[in-house]
């Protein structure tokens, strides 16, 4: 749990009208502590709507009211949304996401280097995506089309059977972006140069690593879901 919490309690207010029936006023207050704790959860909604877009679904999702006892109530984001909320300092976050798990190859100059495949939703609404993977979203549609390559539909086999498995690959090389700059292992540039100032716009097209293009070593899969009894689900 974070350490955002707001708490109604209306207990100070029930002390204050102990000569008039007290169950009721209990009852009133009680209601009305649980609807301004409702809108005040809505709230943060809207505003998370109106002023997030990758981050949206992540914070919403981590955010929860709830009744601690009779007339107090809590509007809570839980830890792992916390840093959306006070920031993090700069650094690189490529080491955060090869701290567990990654896996272990040899590139072409014979280096070892640590690597993890990073699935990503295709299907999310422009808005709701951060621009550079809005960019390689739009540049694998673009390229798919090109191809004719299914973005959504399923791909089937001439008897109308659907594919299994592997069904596709590619590699498509990504040019470097306005307002990008040259990457190494240490950051923009080299070892001496820091993260910032570098702009909104500035992200990577290739792996510092490697110098591949992210959008190398595209794998299309498809699998069959199926219900609990073993059929194939129809929609």
């Amino acid at each position: 749990m974070s350490d955002i919490v707001l708490n109604i309690n209306t207990q100070e207010l029930q002390d204050m009208v102990k000569d008039l029936d007290e169950d009721h006023v209990r009852g009133v207050l009680q209601n009305a502590a649980a609807s301004l704790a409702a809108q005040a959860h809505a709230h943060v909604v809207e505003k998370a709507a109106e002023k997030m877009k990758s981050r949206r679904e992540m914070y919403v999702k981590q955010l929860d009211l709830k009744k601690l006892d009779d007339g107090v109530h809590a509007v809570i984001l839980y830890q792992p949304a916390m840093w959306i909320e006070e920031g993090m300092p700069a650094h690189e976050m490529i080491d955060d996401l090869l701290k567990k798990n990654a896996k272990v190859a040899e590139g072409e100059n014979g280096e070892r280097y640590r690597y993890k495949v990073i699935p990503f939703q295709h299907d999310k609404a422009p808005t709701r995506m951060a621009p550079a993977a809005l960019d390689l979203r739009n540049t694998l549609k673009a390229h798919m089309d090109q191809n004719k390559i299914p973005w959504h539909k399923i791909e089937r086999r001439a008897d109308g059977v659907p594919l299994e498995g592997l069904v596709g690959k590619f590699n498509l090389d990504l040019p470097d972006r306005p307002h990008s700059r040259p990457h190494t292992p240490f950051g923009p540039g080299g070892p001496t140069e820091s993260w910032e100032a570098q702009g909104p716009k500035s992200y990577r097209t290739r792996s510092p690593w490697t110098g591949l293009s992210h959008l190398h070593g595209v794998r299309i899969y498809q699998r069959i879901l199926r219900d609990e009894q073993g059929n194939m689900r129809r929609n």
